[in-house]
Formats: structure tokens, C-alpha cells, sequence
């Protein structure tokens, strides 16, 4: 654990698919937080509930995205183990 005199940078990451309304409760959980966070990021596996659309309308969050396929499969909701290097995250902060 740090000493009470070193700073700390925490990072949270929020994996959510199809969770528009948990992934909400999720941003606003780790903004209340007793620790400032330097960040939040949030991987959405192509929701099709408007969840990027939900954390992009957060005040003070700043987004990023990309939609990668895979063999012109459909993207799963549990992930897969290859993954393209250019997909990026949504973040928000």
C-alpha cells in the first residue's frame, strides 16, 4: 500500500454490454469515490442499447470510439480472446 504521502493515480475500467442504465450507476459510483480518479474508461462491446451514447452525454466526459470486426463476425457479448490492436475505448472523467 502507498504511504499516506505518496500520491496515487487510480484509473477505472468498466467493462458493460447492453447495461446503459448499470453502466451509468457504474461512471457515477467511481466518481463518488473518497480516492480522486484520474480516469474512467469504458469498453462497450457494441451495445445496442445507447449505452456509449448514455456515457458520452456525461458531463465532463470526453470520448473516444471504434468498432472492430473480426472476419465479419457479429462482435460477441463476452469478448473474444483476439481483439483488432486499433479498437479504442470510450472514456469518460
Amino acid at each position: 500500500m502507498a504511504a499516506t504521502n505518496e500520491r496515487v493515480a487510480v484509473v477505472a475500467v468498466i467493462v458493460s454490454y447492453n447495461r446503459r442504465e448499470l453502466l451509468l450507476e457504474a461512471v457515477q459510483a467511481v466518481r463518488d469515490q473518497t480516492v480522486p480518479v484520474a480516469g474512467i474508461v469504458v469498453v462497450d462491446n457494441a451495445s445496442t442499447d445507447g449505452s456509449a451514447d448514455a456515457v458520452r452525454d456525461v458531463p465532463g466526459s470526453t470520448s473516444s470510439s471504434s468498432t472492430a470486426t473480426s472476419a465479419g463476425r457479429e462482435a460477441s457479448p463476452w469478448g473474444s480472446r483476439t481483439r483488432s490492436p486499433s479498437a479504442a475505448p470510450t472514456g469518460c472523467g
